[in-house]
């Protein structure tokens, strides 16, 4: 099987239609998106009917949660971003059609994560998804992944921090740190991959990026692409959102 995963779309709609007619020649038999559709960009309709239309399997994100929270009136958790985040959210919550509301609301429903052929789709976390916790490290993967031995699973991807990585399991007793991603890496049996963001960047290289994860071979392909962030920068000025938002895409951090 192999699979063409995506994630942290962001509502940056210039970043999704770059990479989509790139996924379509690697002729992938699903196209996975790991959540986080909506959030900091000017386009979080579009991108969500992008996703509807073409993606195969669809976990939510953190802010796809929060979206769920705000339309419900829980507001608390909103302490855990910073302003400018939060006003994103507000703004996006203002934005979505019905449909796309009732879309989200149906991701939430559906459960956070999905698992097939020994893999499985998170947007943050493999286990305790709806937590929202971060892997930032080779602890983190230990903890989250690597430490569970009877579900078995040989894969995990997610998303969440927007900086690509791959832990791998060395032997039973340990993993090894973050390896360096190549354009094509063979995996060992067992890994945990954090895909790119394709909308907001955060590892100092300001292209969007996808993988394509052939399940049959182990091998997972790893793109990153040029895209025209500017135009993205322009509709989030006239949109009014945060200017620190605008200005992160064009350094990738």
């Amino acid at each position: 099987m192999k699979y063409a995963i995506i994630s942290d779309i962001h509502s940056n709609l210039e970043a999704l239609e770059t990479v989509m007619p790139e996924i379509e020649k690697h002729k992938p038999d699903k196209l996975v998106c790991l959540g986080d559709i909506v959030g900091y960009g000017p386009n979080p309709n579009e991108t969500i009917d992008i996703i509807r239309k073409n993606a195969d399997i669809v976990v939510p994100g953190n802010h796809e949660q929060s979206i769920c929270n705000i339309k419900a009136g829980i507001t608390y958790f909103l302490r855990d971003y910073n302003e400018y985040a939060t006003e994103a959210l507000i703004w996006t919550m203002k934005n979505l059609t019905k449909e796309n509301l009732e879309f989200i609301d149906k991701l939430i429903s559906e459960g956070y994560t999905k698992e097939e052929n020994k893999i499985i789709f998170a947007h943050s976390t493999p286990f305790l998804t709806e937590e929202m916790n971060y892997i930032h490290g080779p602890i983190h993967a230990q903890i989250h992944f690597f430490n569970d031995k009877e579900r078995k699973f040989n894969y995990c991807f997610v998303g969440h921090t927007h900086r690509p990585k791959i832990y791998e399991e060395k032997n039973k007793k340990r993993i090894n740190k973050s390896i360096e991603i190549k354009k094509k890496n063979k995996l060992r049996k067992r890994a945990l991959i954090v895909a790119p963001s394709i909308g907001q960047p955060r590892d100092g290289n300001n292209k969007t990026g996808f993988m394509i994860f052939d399940s049959s071979t182990n091998i997972l392909e790893y793109k990153r692409m040029n895209y025209d962030f500017k135009t993205t920068q322009d509709k989030m000025k006239f949109a009014g959102l945060p200017t620190y938002l605008v200005e992160r895409l064009e350094f990738g951090r």
